[in-house]
Formats: structure tokens, sequence, C-alpha cells
């Protein structure tokens, strides 16, 4: 006997003042609930009263996938070809969600592309065929899309044996416009700005959330460059198997925004509400000594003291990564503001694929 589910979202959507209705749609049955899921995520946080945001922030809120991205043309620590693979192998197994924002472009590009600037696009598909890197995206939108090399008009660069590999029909393609396409990887990274990857929180063994609050009465400077001693700190003790690799452990930083309007015109000093001022980052630092039993705090704010520093972002989430060798070994957490402005409160996740303990 078949169960079922019912979602009730609600019974208004948002109709912009002098313009025509919006809504979402496809053409499969099946895929009903993804509209509806998108209205959901809409009317979450103060119904359609929501900041701006990319595809991982809102797949991590519709899923809780871990939310990671990748600059592709500015990142001088971006490596495609690692990358790539780990795309390749994430999705045949179905651990990660991939999403790609294009870049910003002109009119001229856009026509002459078939992309839409500043867009973000499902990625349905990676593949390895004839020696070829490809992607197949979507276009929310169910039509426009992509002119350029291996587009559904492209008969030179598309050769029968890949054609059957990725079971492709240029004829039907040309025929119908649905917003799907193919295109290299190497074409995807000149074209494209973001990278938007979600991956499963179950490819880590080991999980832990902390909840806390950073209000701007506590003790401490409004600016962290020189002392640490007040921030945010956190203990994390690993054990990692000698018979094991390095073990990976990520830590995701999560601001909880409670306010989503507020008067952009206010000058920086003065727009203290405004959550897109506040830029976080976790720092990653190793206990000094493993015979320490008590939480040895980190106070000197140095560069070269942390084994990872992390990087200051406004974005709703802030992942660090680290690779933790054989052994046991201790590492402070310190959470950092750019500047204290206001009260803030956040999450913390770690993902471990090691055992670890973590506390204040």
């Amino acid at each position: 006997m078949e169960e079922s589910v019912f979602l009730r979202v609600g019974t208004s959507y948002p109709r912009p003042d002098r313009h025509r209705e919006r809504a979402s749609h496809n053409d499969s049955p099946t895929l009903a609930i993804a509209a509806s899921l998108s209205l959901a995520r809409a009317c979450s946080p103060r119904r359609y009263d929501f900041p701006g945001s990319t595809s991982t922030i809102d797949l991590h809120a519709l899923t809780g996938w871990v939310p990671e991205e990748h600059r592709l043309q500015d990142d001088a620590e971006f490596n495609a070809e690692r990358t790539w693979q780990r795309m390749l192998s994430a999705h045949r197994f179905g651990d990660c969600l991939i999403t790609i924002s294009s870049k910003a472009m002109s009119k001229a590009e856009e026509e002459r592309s078939g992309l839409v600037r500043t867009h973000a696009y499902a990625v349905l598909d990676v593949r390895f065929e004839c020696g070829l890197r490809m992607l197949q995206l979507k276009n929310p939108w169910a039509h426009k899309r992509w002119k350029g090399k291996f587009s559904a008009h492209d008969t030179a660069s598309w050769s029968p044996a890949l054609a059957r590999a990725l079971r492709y029909d240029q004829s039907e393609a040309r025929r119908v416009d649905d917003g799907q396409f193919w295109l290299d990887w190497s074409t995807a990274c000149a074209m494209f700005e973001t990278l938007h990857l979600n991956w499963n929180p179950d490819l880590f063994a080991h999980r832990r959330m902390l909840h806390d609050a950073w209000p701007l009465r506590a003790p401490g400077p409004r600016n962290d460059r020189f002392s640490l001693s007040h921030n945010k700190q956190y203990r994390v003790v690993l054990n990692v198997a000698r018979s094991a690799p390095n073990a990976v452990v990520w830590v995701l930083l999560t601001r909880h925004v409670q306010r989503v309007r507020f008067d952009e015109s206010l000058s920086y000093a003065k727009a203290t509400d405004n959550p897109n001022l506040d830029f976080l980052a976790v720092h990653v630092y190793k206990r000094a000594t493993r015979a320490e039993k008590a939480f040895a705090r980190v106070h000197r704010n140095s560069a070269a003291d942390a084994v990872v520093r992390g990087t200051y972002s406004n974005a709703p989430h802030n992942l660090t990564k680290l690779a933790v060798p054989a052994g046991r070994h201790e590492y402070t957490l310190v959470v950092s503001q750019y500047e204290r402005r206001r009260d803030v409160n956040f999450s913390l996740a770690v993902y471990s694929m090691a055992p670890f303990k973590v506390g204040r």
C-alpha cells in the first residue's frame, strides 16, 4: 500500500505590483514536489521576506546537505582537476547536489552565448566519455539554453560515439528548447562564475552541532586584529587511527539571520542592523602541548600560528576544511568577526571522518 505525504505550503504567493503573476511549473507529475518545495523555502522566514541567496544556501535549507562554493575564475586556490574528480565521483554515488551560476555579462554576450547572466543552473549529469569531460545543465526556466560548443546547433563538436554515450538526440534537441544542454568542463570554468556543491552529511561518520550567541555587550575589543582572548573558542579532540589516511574534518559556521529588512541608505557606521555587514570566519589552531589538561585559549591573532586561517565572509554559511593526520590531535576553533557591530547568534557544525569530542 502506497503511503501519501501531505505538505501544506501556503495559500498565497508573490505578485509584484504592475507585473503579471509568476509561478514555478514543470511538465512531469513526478517532479510536482519541486515547485512546492521552492514555495516552502520562500515562505519559511517570515513569508516572502527573505534576503537574496545562492543555490547552496537554499539547498542547505531544504536538505541540510553541507554547502561548499568555488569561485571558478578569480580564485588562485581553485583546482579544476581536483574539483572535476570530486564531482565525477560524488555524482556517481549520489552524494553531492551540484549547481553552477553564470558570470555577469552584457546583453550582447547573453544573446551570443544563450546564457542568462548571474543565473543559477542545475547540473543534471557529470560524465567522462570519449576523452571529454562533459556536464549536462538545465536552466530552471525550462527554456533559453547554451548556444556555444556542444550546443544543440553545433554540428562540428558532436561525434556519433559521444552522442551514443550520452544518449543525446541532437535532432530532437534542436526541435525543442527545454533549457537542457551539454558543455565541456573547461568551457564551464570559462563561462560560469561560481560552482555550488552541497554534500551529503552522511559521508561523515561523526557529526556534532553547537549553538551559541555573541552579544555586542560581551567583553573584548570590537576588532580582534591583535587579541582573540575574548572570542568564542571551542576545543576539538580527534583520534585518527594509525592505519587510516588523513581524516577530513569540516567546520561549518552558520549565522542566524533574524532581521532581513534594513535601511540600505545608511552609512557603514550607522547600519548596525544590516546582517550583510557581519563578516565572520573560523580560525583553527593546534594546541601547543598534549600535556595540558585545561582548555588552552588562543590569545594572539597571528596568521603564522594558525593551522587554517579562515576567510571572512558575510554569507550565511562559512566552511573551513582541515586534514588531520593519524594520531591524537587537539585543536582550538576560534570564531572571529572582522568588526563587532551587533549581537550575533550562530551554529557551529563539525563533520569528521574520525571520532572526536568538541566543547567550549
